[in-house]
C-alpha cells in the first residue's frame, strides 16, 4: 500500500484492464461475497423501488455482469467503462443480449443523445478521479425526476478494514490517492488498484451542486463486517 501524490486517470484505468479477465471470474464464481451478498442485493433492492425504467445506463460497467441483470428490468441499457478490456470481456459475457450497448468512455467526457431515466454506479466514484466532472456529466445525462443509485466503500471505515488509518499521511478530511492489492474476503490478488479516499461531506456537497438529491442512504454491513464497508445512496435529479 502506498500514498501516491499524483496520478494520471489512464494509469488507473489500466490497473482495471490488467485485472479484468480475472475479475470476471471472480464475479461469475461467487467468490466475491461482499459483491454477491452485501452490494448485488442493495442495488437490486434499490432499483425495486424505482417507478421509471426504461433506459439505464450502468456507469462503470467493468465486465458487464450488472450490465446484463439490467437488460431484464430495461427496454434499453448502456454500459460505459474507460476500460477497454473490460468493455472487450463485458461485451462477450452479454453476447446476444440485443438490448445492451457497451460504451468505451469516461463518464466526464460522456454525451448521449437520449437521456437515461436512471443511472447506476456501483464501486466506481472512489476510483474516479474527475469526480465533479464524473456527478455534472450524471445531471447532464439524467432526466428530470431521473434516478441515480450509486455504492462507494465507506470513508469512515473503510480505512479501518485496511489499516490506513494508521498511517501518518492519513488524513480523513483530505483527498488521498491510495495504491493498494485488490483484495476480497477470499482472495487476495497479486494486482494493484487505486482508489480515491474522499470524506463524505465531498460527496454531499458535489450531489447537491449537481442537483441530485438524496432520497435514500443506506450504510451496508455483511455478516464478516464489524462496521458498515459500503454506502448505498438513491438520489433524484431536481
Amino acid at each position: 500500500m502506498k500514498l501516491l501524490t499524483s496520478v494520471k486517470r489512464e494509469y488507473i484505468t489500466e490497473k482495471w484492464n490488467d485485472f479484468s479477465s480475472s475479475r470476471l471470474e471472480q464475479l461469475i464464481s461467487g467468490v466475491d461475497i461482499s459483491y454477491k451478498e452485501v452490494l448485488e442485493p442493495a442495488i437490486k433492492s434499490s432499483l425495486e423501488s424505482t417507478k421509471k425504467i426504461t433506459r439505464i445506463l450502468d456507469l462503470g460497467c467493468g465486465v458487464g455482469v450488472l450490465t446484463k441483470y439490467y437488460s431484464k428490468i430495461a427496454s434499453e441499457v448502456v454500459g460505459i467503462d474507460p476500460a477497454a478490456v473490460s468493455i472487450k470481456n463485458a461485451a462477450e459475457y452479454c453476447d446476444g443480449v440485443k438490448n445492451i450497448k457497451f460504451v468505451n468512455s469516461y463518464m466526464e467526457d460522456y454525451n448521449s443523445e437520449e437521456k437515461f431515466d436512471v443511472i447506476i454506479s456501483n464501486m466506481v466514484l472512489m476510483d474516479t478521479l474527475n469526480i465533479e466532472g464524473v456527478l455534472s456529466s450524471v445531471s447532464r445525462n439524467l432526466i428530470l425526476n431521473g434516478a441515480f443509485i450509486f455504492t462507494i466503500t465507506h470513508p469512515c471505515f473503510y480505512p479501518i478494514y485496511y489499516k490506513y488509518d494508521e498511517k501518518d499521511w492519513f488524513n480523513y478530511s483530505q483527498e488521498l490517492i491510495i495504491e493498494n492489492d485488490f483484495t476480497i474476503s477470499k482472495e487476495t490478488s497479486s494486482y494493484k488498484t487505486i482508489h480515491i479516499h474522499r470524506p463524505i461531506e465531498l460527496y454531499l456537497n458535489l450531489l447537491n451542486k449537481n442537483n441530485l438529491s438524496i432520497v435514500e442512504c443506506k450504510e451496508l454491513s455483511g455478516s464478516n463486517f464489524k462496521f458498515p464497508k459500503f454506502i448505498i445512496i438513491k438520489c433524484q435529479k431536481i
